[in-house]
């Protein structure tokens, strides 16, 4: 295994000449093998333990000029800090090592990982009565002298002006929202604090650490969190190190936290360049000490991690100001990374051994590789299970659930987890955070390999039908029949390939095969829903099969009252109406201006006349339980999250199909049926028309020739203004008397003197337009 040296200005030039004694002068696929020696860096002011690779002592000259870079503090932490000097000791000074040139800046060393070497190390020395720690130390090096930095740096002076600048007003929140989510700086996991009010981020909690995006805001958060009983560090009212009163006590320091793998760097917020990388101190944990680029920033530095519930014991100032990135690598300023039990890497998981039976063609191969090697499930800190509660993807995956305080492996890929209860499964479950996330998202962006999936989907969640692709966000398992845990470690890998939002969802839907139940069209797709309604978006069927779905009666496309300022023609049409009376809007695009407008005339016109409206957006979708509460009846289970599962009742079953019935005017079912797919017919193809589609295409999409299209085009715009047409309109009224009067269609044709082809038109017009 290699370990890469850490070079810096204290060894570039001793590097750069010793690659070109081998003859490397830019990088190499193919490195040079040679040889080097471990050795005791005590002149190291920051780590008295430092170890130096470096040229042999036989090269000659001192160790400063044979210095070629350190072992990494990552590595030192593993091994212990006093394994490696306590073996160098032993061995006079100097331990050879393998080493790999690969370019005039990069080195090599050939060494296994540091918890290997110290366990032999220790081993080896401890029968030759040479005594070492137990494990990982650090040796906490003499404190740093604080100096006061001759005159005024550049540098200092603007992060001053950026640290006690005016800010914008502070934004007063009231309902926050709290989800734990992934760093993938580091192997913690974090806390994020959202507005939901604003959509606004507010900061994160890390470690216990309490991180706002306002440092003002720091007291208002620490209240709503203990509200939520989430322990957090609070702020240091005696510390070790006291400030020196050069900072105004009553001025938060305009900074922010930035955190890092191995330490937490503190940065100005900058206004002109909010992306800046460049921090003015940085915190070792591990070491404890605060570390500060200028004297005059060590007051403000302070007031913010006292205000973080941090309190250095020690403050390091380089050489010069702003000098630590010349005198040592920030990499060795930093703790080693720690691989806790939170850690964001896992394991592959065990049920992709049976991808051949769960996903066909192998649809995850090659899209796994965030995977790693598996963890040792180890005891979870205190706050484990109360940052579970946090993890929104289980929420959104398992509306209803429950914990049971017991923390396993994860039965995806071996990872511990907390464990849960929910009505969908038989058993209990445990799934970590990374493959709930995983589940939620989606891996795969290949459209072939995700309609495979979407398809196994459609069929083991949704009755074979097409869905919304919000609707992966919930497994769709009736609460009623449960199934087994192995069915939805399925349902949650068919997930895994497919990346939502990557993946244009309709075109993803005709890969999948769903385009022979409805055609896409610039704005939605056309499609029935489980009641046989025509519903012009995916969207208007996932609402239309709640309602069916909950035994609420409804009808498609009432009209609107007649209304001089609103609805002159008297065509305008709601999406649904209850047995109520009340109408039902799924606002499409709210945010084109024809349709908003459109959307302004219909509220306005349900206020004149005393209409209860129900208003629907996209984002109202997943609450369709409560907005729709009290038409459910309180037989039906309404906890979990809208389905388009058919729950028939019994009743529902056992209902005989309507007879037909009618008169000689040819009222019946029958004919009223198919007078109204007609009507949807010729509403149908004006929307596509007017979606750009010519007759032609129109024509293959509903299956019929382009001339019946032109006929259905004529009728279409007819029914939706009749005053556009007279001479038809008057036809069809004298139709719909004649009607009236039990006359047959053959009689009306003989009074009015009218071709066959008129008289049907004029018969059928009269049927659609005043007929109920």
């Amino acid at each position: 295994m290699y370990q890469e040296v850490t070079g810096w200005d204290d060894s570039e030039e001793n590097l750069e000449r010793f690659a070109a004694g081998f003859g490397v002068r830019d990088y190499r696929e193919t490195g040079i093998l040679t040889n080097a020696v471990l050795v005791r860096h005590k002149h190291n002011r920051y780590n008295r333990n430092a170890i130096s690779v470096s040229r042999p002592a036989t090269a000659g000259g001192s160790l400063k000029k044979r210095h070629l870079g350190y072992l990494s503090e990552r590595f030192l932490k593993w091994a212990g800090q006093d394994t490696l000097p306590a073996l160098i000791d032993h061995a006079g000074g100097e331990v050879e090592v393998a080493v790999i040139v690969v370019s005039p800046d990069t080195l090599l060393i050939d060494i296994p990982k540091g918890q290997v070497v110290g366990a032999a190390v220790r081993a080896f020395l401890e029968p030759r009565g040479v005594k070492v720690s137990g494990g990982p130390s650090w040796e906490v090096p003499t404190p740093p002298t604080l100096r006061t930095h001759a005159g005024n740096s550049p540098d200092t002076a603007r992060t001053l002006e950026l640290i006690t600048a005016d800010r914008k007003p502070r934004v007063l929140f009231t309902d926050v929202q709290i989800d734990a989510a992934r760093s993938y700086d580091h192997d913690a996991r974090v806390l994020r604090i959202l507005d939901r009010q604003t959509a606004s981020y507010l900061g994160s909690v890390t470690e216990g650490v309490l991180e706002p995006v306002d440092e003002r805001d720091r007291e208002d958060l620490l209240v709503l969190l203990e509200e939520q009983d989430i322990r957090v560090r609070q702020p240091v009212t005696d510390p070790i190190f006291a400030e020196d009163g050069t900072w105004p006590v009553d001025v938060v320091p305009n900074a922010w936290v930035r955190k890092r793998a191995e330490s937490l760097d503190l940065r100005a917020h900058d206004p002109e360049n909010p992306n800046s990388q460049e921090s003015f101190a940085v915190y070792n944990p591990t070491l404890d000490i605060l570390w500060v680029e200028d004297s005059r920033l060590v007051a403000p530095a302070l007031r913010c991690f006292h205000r973080m519930g941090i309190d250095p014991a020690q403050v390091g100032l380089p050489e010069r100001s702003w000098g630590l990135d010349h005198e040592i690598s920030w990499s060795s300023l930093r703790a080693p990374t720690r691989r806790g039990q939170d850690g964001i890497y896992v394991s592959k998981p065990r049920l992709f051994d049976d991808l051949a039976q769960i996903l066909p063609d192998g649809l995850l191969t090659g899209d796994v590789t965030w995977l790693a090697e598996p963890l040792q499930l180890t005891e979870p800190d205190p706050d484990f299970l109360r940052l579970e509660e946090f993890v929104a993807a289980r929420t959104d995956l398992f509306p209803e659930h429950a914990f049971t305080g017991i923390i396993e492996p994860c039965r995806l890929c071996g990872y511990h987890a907390a464990t849960f209860t929910t009505p969908i499964s038989t058993r209990e479950l445990t799934y970590c955070h990374v493959c709930l996330s995983a589940a939620a998202t989606g891996l795969v962006e290949d459209r072939a390999r995700a309609a495979t999936a979407l398809k196994a989907i459609s069929d083991l969640e949704f009755d074979s039908q097409p869905m919304l692709e919000a609707q992966l966000v919930t497994l769709h398992v009736n609460p009623e029949d449960p199934v087994e845990p192995a069915i939805i470690d399925q349902l949650l890998l068919l997930r895994f390939a497919i990346g939502r939002k990557r993946i244009a969802w309709t075109l993803l839907l005709e890969a999948a095969g769903f385009a022979e139940g409805g055609l896409r069209t610039s704005r939605g797709t056309l499609i029935r829903s489980r009641d046989g309604h025509l519903c012009y978006s995916m969207r208007e069927k996932a609402v239309c099969d709640f309602l069916h779905q909950h035994g609420i009666a409804h009808d498609r496309e009432p009209l609107y009252p007649q209304d001089q300022d609103f609805n002159p023609t008297g065509l305008r049409r709601a999406d649904w109406i209850l047995p109520d009376g009340t109408l039902v809007e799924l606002w499409g695009l709210p945010n084109d201006p024809a349709y908003a407008a459109k959307m302004e005339a219909k509220r306005l016109l349900a206020v004149r006349h005393g209409l209860r409206l129900i208003e629907i957006l996209d984002r109202d979708l997943p609450n369709l339980p409560a907005i729709f509460g009290s038409w459910i009846s309180p037989r039906v289970r309404t906890g979990w999250t809208w389905s388009p599962l058919l729950i028939a009742t019994a009743e529902a079953a056992a209902k005989p199909p309507p007879e037909v019935m009618g008169d000689n005017r040819g009222r019946n079912d029958f004919n009223t049926a198919a007078r109204r797919e007609r009507l949807e017919r010729c509403a149908l193809v004006v929307r596509l028309q007017a979606d750009g589609l010519t007759r032609a295409e129109i024509g293959q999409a509903i299956s019929t020739s382009a001339e019946v299209v032109k006929g259905l085009l004529r009728d279409g715009k007819f029914y939706a203004d009749p005053a556009s047409d007279p001479p038809r309109h008057q036809s069809a009224k004298q139709a719909s008397a004649a009607r009236e009067r039990q006359e047959t269609r053959a009689q009306f044709q003989a009074a009015h003197s009218l071709t066959t082809p008129k008289a049907a038109e004029a018969w059928r017009d009269a049927g659609v337009l005043f007929e109920t």
